[in-house]
């Protein structure tokens, strides 16, 4: 079964997944990005222990084309992140990890929700388990909490509307917050997740900020993390990648399948209709473009759509859905 898999996605998909990911980066504006790991028995100069990694790009919420891109590598080096979005010139949203700074042409912003978390990591316990009440990582949830607020009673807002609100809203909070990051940076820190989340505010601080001038930013990269969750848990019952060409494989069936749910499809009949068509293309059909293959295409046939409800208003609504969930984030 694997065998097939592999061949499918060799003879037939990997070239669809390929222009997918070309068409998003050339499309799309705004894309929130995020990896996770996994274990490849045979890859090559590394042993069967050691982790390799999915990198995952989807698109943001307000975007006309809807998909989401899985990208099999060894290594979870910066360089990875630059290869995937050269020639990308938008917005990108990610969580804090430095692989993704200094990436020419892209506007790089980041997760409040990862902030939040740190801040949350940090508050003491009493005796029984509970949070001890007023710490200092309490005030910093606290600030956060605020400016998710915010964002839940602007979530219905134009872009115009959500850079207003923030401005009159979220930007004083914002500031009050870094004065008082500031000022306890200036302590003695004895709590070590305490330290690691106001090192963490300080040294994000512009990334954290870019979505005060910017109505399209999230407040958080959980859109992504959603993306990557139902990975994450069939890794829990296939464990691993025997080799590179079933890693890169499973990359591409993820992205069939995470991007047909996207776009609400039904997911097997889609899957045969790619198989089907795609079979039988000539080498210079595929070449010239695969974009009426796309699972954002208009041109699929409607009975591949699993209602006729159009895709920006389903986004939309899970949009509000993780805004309501971000500030329970642990």
């Amino acid at each position: 079964m694997s065998s097939w898999i592999i061949s499918v996605s060799d003879n037939y998909l990997n070239e669809l997944r390929e222009q997918m990911k070309q068409d998003l980066l050339n499309s799309n504006t705004l894309i929130h990005m995020d990896e996770t790991s996994l274990q490849c028995n045979k890859e090559p100069g590394k042993k069967a222990s050691s982790k390799s990694y999915m990198w995952v790009m989807c698109s943001g919420a307000d975007e006309t084309k809807q998909g989401t891109i899985f990208t099999y590598s060894s290594s979870r080096a910066s360089e990875v992140a630059k290869d995937i979005l050269k020639e990308y010139k938008g917005t990108l949203v990610t969580d804090g990890y430095s692989g993704y700074n200094n990436i020419e042409d892209v506007e790089h912003a980041e997760c409040w929700a990862h902030c939040r978390r740190y801040f949350y990591e940090s508050i003491p316990l009493d005796k029984n388990g509970k949070q001890i009440l007023g710490s200092e990582g309490m005030k910093g949830v606290e600030y956060c909490d605020k400016l998710f607020a915010i964002e839940r009673e602007i979530s219905s807002c134009s872009k115009e509307e959500k850079e207003k609100y923030r401005k009159e809203k979220s930007e004083p909070v914002f500031k009050i917050f870094y004065e008082w990051v500031n000022l306890t940076s200036k302590k003695i820190i004895v709590n070590e997740n305490l330290n690691k989340a106001i090192t963490y505010a300080l040294n994000q601080k512009e990334e954290l900020g870019k979505f005060l001038n910017d109505g399209r930013i999230p407040l958080s990269n959980s859109i992504n993390e959603r993306k990557i969750r139902p990975y994450a848990v069939h890794r829990k019952n296939w464990l691993f990648a025997d080799t590179v060409d079933g890693a890169k494989a499973s990359a591409t069936m993820y992205t069939i399948v995470e991007s047909a749910k996207q776009n609400n499809l039904k997911i097997e009949k889609y899957l045969e209709y790619l198989l089907s068509e795609l079979s039988q293309l000539t080498y210079d059909e595929v070449k010239k473009g695969l974009n009426k293959y796309f699972p954002w295409s208009k041109e699929l046939p409607e009975y591949l759509r699993a209602s006729n409800e159009p895709v920006e208003n389903i986004n939309q609504k899970n949009y509000k859905e993780y805004i309501k969930e971000d500030s329970t984030v642990s």
